[in-house]
This record gives structure tokens, C-alpha cells and sequence, in this order.
């Protein structure tokens, strides 16, 4: 299992937050959330190839999209964050869409 998908679990779960995980990094972790999740829709959206099915509950989560503009527009910034994208999208379970 991922990283993203632990990230899922553990935000979504019943349990009570760590005590020790501070409200910004809570909150830079949901960002980062709906970042890939805004990014890994987009990459979807443009193939046509393949519908995610995996961690549905992250679906209604409110996404940053001035953020990952952001991130693309700097050089250095973007090819980090495709190369996580990259390795993000090979966590996931891929569904041909019939």
C-alpha cells in the first residue's frame, strides 16, 4: 500500500489524530491530499483510458487548483511534483473503462 493510500486511510479512519500531529502539518497533509487527487483526475481526465476507483471518500474534498498551478509554473518545483505524481499514480489500481 502507498503512501497516498495510508495518508487515506489514516485521515478517514475512526480513530483519534495523533496527539503529536500538529494542525499545520493536519492541514498540509489535506492540501497535499487534494492536490494529488485534483492531479490524478486531471491525468484520468485526459487519457480516457482509465477510471480511479480506489479510496472514493477522498471525492468530495474541495480542491486547491491555484496551488497546483502554482507548482507547475516553477521549474523546479514542477518536475518534483510530476515525479511524485508519477509515483503516486503507480499506488493505485487502474479499471479499463468499458
Amino acid at each position: 500500500m502507498g503512501y497516498f493510500s495510508r495518508l487515506v486511510d489514516n485521515l478517514f479512519s475512526c480513530e483519534f489524530i495523533s496527539p503529536w500531529v500538529t494542525e499545520d502539518e493536519f492541514q498540509r497533509n489535506i492540501r497535499l491530499l487534494q492536490t494529488q487527487k485534483w492531479f490524478l483526475k486531471w491525468q484520468l481526465d485526459e487519457k480516457h483510458q482509465y477510471l480511479l476507483h480506489h479510496n472514493h471518500h477522498v471525492a468530495s474534498l474541495l480542491i486547491d487548483k491555484d496551488y497546483v498551478q502554482q507548482l507547475l509554473a516553477q521549474q523546479e518545483t514542477q518536475a518534483e511534483f510530476l515525479h511524485e505524481m508519477e509515483q503516486l499514480k503507480n499506488t493505485y489500481e487502474w479499471e479499463k473503462l468499458t
